[in-house]
C-alpha cells in the first residue's frame, strides 16, 4: 500500500504554515489521524505502507527528519513501512505533482495506492485520482472525515 502525502495543508492548517514556515512542527490532531490511519494499514489490515513524501518542503531536512521521528516514536519496529522521498523535479504546481506521481506510479508498477493532499490533483489525472485521491482543504487539513474516507479507500482496494 502506497500513501503518497504532502505535508502542508494536510498535517498542517495554512494559517499554521504562514505562522511556523520555517518551523518542523506539524499540527498534533492533524498528525494523529495520519497516524492513525498508518496504524489500520499496519496492524489491522496487515499492509506493508510505503510512505512517500511529495510535499515541497520535502528537502527541508529538518521537516523530514521529525516527520521521521514521529513515526518511529509510533512504529518502534518499521518492518512494514518504508518512508521515502518522490523526486518531483521541482514539481510546485498541482499538474506538475500529479504529473510525477504518475510517472512513478507506472515506473514502479504501483497499484494499491491513494494520495493525500490540498492541491487539485483531480482536475489533472482524473482517470487514476478517481478512487485513489483524498483532497483536504488547506484551511483544515487531514481531519477524522479525511482519514474515514483514506480508510474506506484503503479497505476498497485489499477487499477482494
Amino acid at each position: 500500500m502506497y500513501i503518497f502525502l504532502d505535508f502542508d495543508g494536510v498535517l498542517n492548517t495554512y494559517p499554521e504554515v504562514f505562522c511556523m514556515r520555517d518551523s518542523n512542527i506539524f499540527n498534533s490532531n492533524l498528525m494523529h489521524n495520519f497516524i492513525t490511519l498508518v496504524k489500520v494499514c499496519t496492524l489491522i489490515l496487515r499492509l506493508d505502507v510505503h510512505i512517500v513524501i511529495t510535499s515541497t518542503r520535502r528537502y527541508r531536512r529538518d521537516i523530514v527528519d521529525v516527520f521521521i521521528g514521529l513515526m518511529v516514536f509510533e512504529f518502534p519496529n518499521l518492518s512494514n513501512i518504508s518512508i521515502s522521498l518522490q523526486p518531483l523535479d521541482n514539481a510546485e504546481t498541482s499538474s506538475d505533482r500529479s504529473d510525477a506521481i504518475y510517472r512513478y506510479i507506472s515506473s514502479n508498477n504501483v497499484d494499491k495506492w491513494i494520495t493525500i493532499d490540498d492541491l487539485d490533483l483531480f482536475s489533472f489525472h482524473d482517470s487514476i485520482m478517481n478512487e485513489n485521491f483524498i483532497k483536504t482543504y488547506p484551511l483544515e487539513g487531514f481531519t477524522k472525515d479525511k482519514m474515514t474516507a483514506a480508510l474506506r479507500r484503503v479497505i476498497t482496494q485489499h477487499t477482494p
